[in-house]
């Protein structure tokens, strides 16, 4: 592996330093990796699960032209994305959804929420890509809005 050159770093130009661009809004093909537990960093330290999430591929309602200029499928991969599921007893249900509507895995082979979690690791998956503004920054981000089974 080769060593980190700080110097190099160091050395760009601020004007150089922009945020990288969204992918196009719509569906995409995306799998779900190995979840990660921890609690949010609120007062409540509400736990949760999340799921790191790889495109893989757009569907027909992404346009091809924003696309494009977006970078692309050599850009898709480097998207970095998650999905998190809170934990606390009032929102665990929607883990439940997810596994039984999005993956079709019913309650009988996910008698336990670790069973859910195990579930939807590597797991390919339809991801519905939306923009909105980030209240805190007040700078458009990309987030999973929905998910639904590959057909």
């Amino acid at each position: 592996m080769a060593d980190t050159d700080f110097r190099n770093i160091l050395n760009t130009a601020t004007v150089d330093m922009v945020p990288p661009p969204l992918p196009p809004t719509g569906t995409y093909q995306a799998l779900f990796g190995q979840y990660k537990l921890d609690k949010a960093k609120n007062e409540a330290q509400t736990p949760y699960a999340e799921y790191p999430v790889t495109l893989i591929a757009p569907e027909g309602d992404v346009d091809a032209e924003q696309f494009a200029e977006f970078g692309g499928q050599a850009r898709l991969g480097k998207v970095k994305m998650r999905h998190t599921f809170y934990l606390s007893e009032d929102a665990r249900f929607r883990l439940r959804a997810f596994i039984n509507d999005t993956l079709g895995i019913s309650d009988e082979d996910t008698p336990t929420l670790g069973d859910c979690l195990l579930a939807g690791v590597n797991k390919t998956v339809l991801v519905t890509i939306q923009h909105r503004i980030n209240q805190r920054t007040g700078k458009p981000v990309a987030e999973i809005s929905t998910t639904a089974p590959l057909a």
